[in-house]
């Protein structure tokens, strides 16, 4: 019985070892955002608006060589449009989606200036109700930024100004084709926690 207790807490110690190497590359982060943009909307003739902006997100990262990494991220933005402006019956638009950003970083010390570039997936949340295709609109971002990290043991301050380039997908009306593109910039702070 000895015995078998031994080789099972080697077996498990050996286990949680790998387990820790095989996740230490790995880090979770939260951001929390705030900017402003602009919808540009083409048909017939070409309308804008404003709008201000607040962005979540949760991310998972995995770090690279030379402190380069990879980050995937879902994140939930708000629009606040100019007054008398609605996008598909919406004053305050929400949009979703997934992003895959590499970030280039100039590792001094505990502390990392950064460039990052990236694409994206978003949707439109409600504006399925307005297409014969039962779906709500979708875009594809281009991703870019500059910040910084700050490492504090395994705790990580990220502060960054960020920017995106929405193209959605052109919808036809009445044999109208309207094409949206949207271009936020915004601040972001979050926090990494590294394993």
């Amino acid at each position: 019985m000895k015995k078998l207790f031994f080789f099972k807490s080697i077996f498990l110690l050996l286990l949680a070892t790998n387990l820790h190497a095989a996740l230490e590359d790995f880090y979770l982060g939260v951001a929390y955002s705030s900017g402003s943009g602009e919808i540009e909307q083409e048909n017939s003739s070409v309308t804008k608006s404003g709008f201000d902006s607040t962005a979540a997100s949760f991310k998972v990262g995995y770090m690279l060589e030379n402190e380069e990494r990879i980050v995937i991220s879902y994140e939930t933005l708000k629009m606040d449009l100019d007054a008398g402006f609605t996008w598909y019956g919406q004053t305050q638009p929400e949009i979703r989606g997934f992003n895959a950003d590499a970030f280039f970083t100039l590792p001094i010390s505990n502390f990392s200036p950064f460039l990052m570039l990236g694409l994206g997936s978003y949707s439109l949340e409600d504006s399925a109700k307005h297409f014969v295709k039962e779906y709500d609109l979708s875009a594809v971002s281009f991703n870019y930024g500059l910040g910084f990290f700050y490492m504090v043991d395994s705790i990580e301050l990220e502060l960054s100004y960020n920017g995106k380039y929405l193209s959605w997908e052109d919808v036809e009306s009445n044999n109208v084709k309207t094409s949206t593109k949207t271009t936020i910039d915004y601040f972001s702070v979050g926090i990494n926690i590294h394993f």
